[in-house]
């Protein structure tokens, strides 16, 4: 009995020496040291916690930094394909204005062509004409003399009757000449008036053509307004 208070008093006298330390296998241990452990294990987690949101975070940014790249070169290849479709549609609309061009000129010059061929044929028949009425002219005034001769005109109504006959004559001349004037003139308004014609029929179609041109261009870019 008196030995075990000796070792009582020497586990309390160790106790008190050593203040709250645990004993554990092989002898006292400072209980600090598992805080110690404590502290860093949870130092550990929070690192490894700080890592994995750094990955995460770059993982992020990488994905939206290729997202961001494949959309613009999908913006790029639309916007080149858009721009292909316009200069399509621009050279399709000045085909269409040459077309145009080349039709309005060939359509004036056949127009001027009539005219030409029109006043060539006013000018043919006039000419003929004042010709069959020159040949007419000279042979009466030929003949005159003998035909007052056997008539018994003399004298002063000999040069009445042939003063008639010229002034018959160039009376003819002259009513054939307003009719040359009058034609080529009612030609020449022929072809204004056609020209005119052509003109507004010309200026219709660019109209025409142009407001395709706009429309067109405007609905394919709200085509591939939705596509971006």
């Amino acid at each position: 009995m008196k030995h075990n208070n000796v070792s009582g008093k020497k586990s309390n006298q160790f106790k008190t020496e050593y203040g709250n330390s645990g004993y554990v296998s092989g002898g006292w241990v400072d209980p600090s040291w598992a805080d110690r452990g404590n502290t860093s294990t949870a130092t550990f987690t929070t690192q490894a916690s700080a890592k994995k949101t750094t990955a995460s975070q770059l993982a992020a940014e990488k994905a939206a930094t290729q997202a961001a790249a494949e959309k613009a070169q999908r913006q790029a290849a639309l916007t080149a394909q858009m721009n292909s479709s316009i200069a399509q549609l621009e050279q399709a609309y000045q085909n269409r204005r040459t077309y145009l061009e080349n039709s309005y000129q060939t359509s004036i010059s056949a127009a001027e062509g009539n005219h030409k061929t029109t006043v060539a044929g006013v000018n043919a028949g006039i000419d003929r004409s004042l010709q069959e009425a020159y040949i007419s002219y000279m042979k009466n005034k030929e003949a005159l003399p003998q035909t007052l001769s056997s008539l018994g005109i003399h004298g002063g109504m000999a040069e009445s009757t042939a003063a008639r006959l010229a002034n018959n004559y160039g009376a003819v001349r002259g009513n054939l000449e307003s009719t040359r004037a009058g034609q080529l003139a009612d030609a020449l308004a022929a072809l204004e008036k056609q020209r005119e014609a052509l003109l507004r029929e010309y200026q219709a179609g660019l109209t025409t053509e142009q407001s395709n041109r706009a429309k067109a261009e405007s609905d394919l870019r709200l085509q591939y307004a939705k596509l971006f």
